[in-house]
């Protein structure tokens, strides 16, 4: 679905993926990739559907106003609360940029017309409102203490989305995927490609991590780290039973036929953003928005399973005229 939004169940049985084509959400067996079947939901877009990450059986979404638990096993949803009183006609989303949860799934970043609010499924109950401003709503963090707002220069608010700091990014709303340090800080993990500095002192990378506590962080796949200039691509901290774990698939945009051929090109990296190690496991083989025929979808979206062995990305294997799933498993990973 995307690389903010878990694809896993909470252990690893269930896995969701999206079909293009027409059939929408699908069901797989987690371990056995054996489909199961087409799932009955409505979610706000498609990426918009989160697994509980302690319940296995429960994924949640947003359909028009209502706040949706959807029990899989059963084909059955509870609704837990309805929005109209506080949003009026307009629909409710988790904007144009989704991320996840909160990592113990009570809350989450919403908007509806002009306001923005964070929802928490744990005391049903609404955090906020606030105007909207940015690109809403502000997304919760692993913490649920803390929110991302892309406005300004990357703005940190508490749950009740006041300000509490600024990032001083020059472009907030790059690619990124908010996660966790092993200390428990939140981190805005993200894409920059102009920090505003000169070269020796520079920040960007295709991974620029900053901690949300206390403003602390800087490159850990740049130049400054050894690391080519940025490429296009996509970021993701959903390993959350791994916290620091950062999944990262670069879509080089390269008209010269280098695709896979330089040291960033296609590929599929992990870092530690504990360590600030960097780890190279495979190119995904994906054109991405370069891909001749399909652009947007042949884009890889690699996305760990919550423990960090397994990823899935989507590849249209060196320009294709067709896009398909593909499981890459860690040696740490045991069915």
């Amino acid at each position: 679905m995307y690389t903010t939004i878990s694809a896993w169940n909470a252990d690893e049985s269930l896995l969701i993926l999206y079909s293009v084509g027409g059939g929408g959400h699908q069901l797989y067996n987690g371990k056995t990739y054996q489909p199961i079947r087409s799932l009955a939901i409505n979610p706000a877009d498609l990426e918009q559907v989160y697994w509980d990450t302690s319940n296995p059986d429960i994924l949640y979404y947003v359909d028009n106003q209502e706040f949706i638990r959807y029990h899989v096993n059963a084909g059955t949803q509870d609704k837990l609360h309805s929005f109209s009183a506080l949003c009026g006609s307009s629909s409710v989303s988790n904007g144009g940029d989704p991320m996840f949860t909160s990592w113990d799934s009570h809350r989450l970043g919403l908007v509806c017309g002009n306001q923005m609010f964070i929802y928490d499924i744990s005391s049903d109950s609404v955090l906020g409102p606030k105007a909207v401003s940015g690109t809403p709503p502000a997304q919760v963090a692993p913490s649920g203490t803390l929110a991302y707002l892309e406005a300004g220069s990357g703005q940190v608010l508490d749950a009740n989305l006041n300000l509490v700091r600024s990032l001083g990014l020059q472009v907030p709303d790059n690619h990124a995927s908010l996660g966790r340090l092993a200390n428990g800080h939140d981190t805005w993990n993200g894409a920059v490609y102009d920090d505003g500095n000169d070269d020796a002192l520079s920040n960007v990378g295709i991974l620029v991590t900053w901690d949300m506590s206390n403003g602390t962080g800087g490159a850990v796949i740049g130049p400054k780290t050894g690391w080519p200039y940025p490429p296009d691509g996509h970021l993701s901290a959903m390993a959350y039973k791994q916290p620091g774990w950062i999944f990262v698939s670069t879509i080089p945009d390269d008209t010269a036929g280098l695709q896979g051929k330089t040291l960033l090109g296609l590929e599929t990296l992990i870092a530690d953003t504990n360590t600030g190690v960097v780890c190279r496991v495979g190119r995904h083989r994906s054109w991405g928005k370069n891909n001749s025929v399909l652009g947007y979808w042949a884009e890889p979206h690699t996305v760990p399973s919550p423990s960090g062995t397994r990823a899935v990305f989507g590849s249209d294997w060196g320009n294709g005229t067709s896009v398909d799933s593909y499981v890459l498993e860690l040696p740490s990973y045991s069915p």
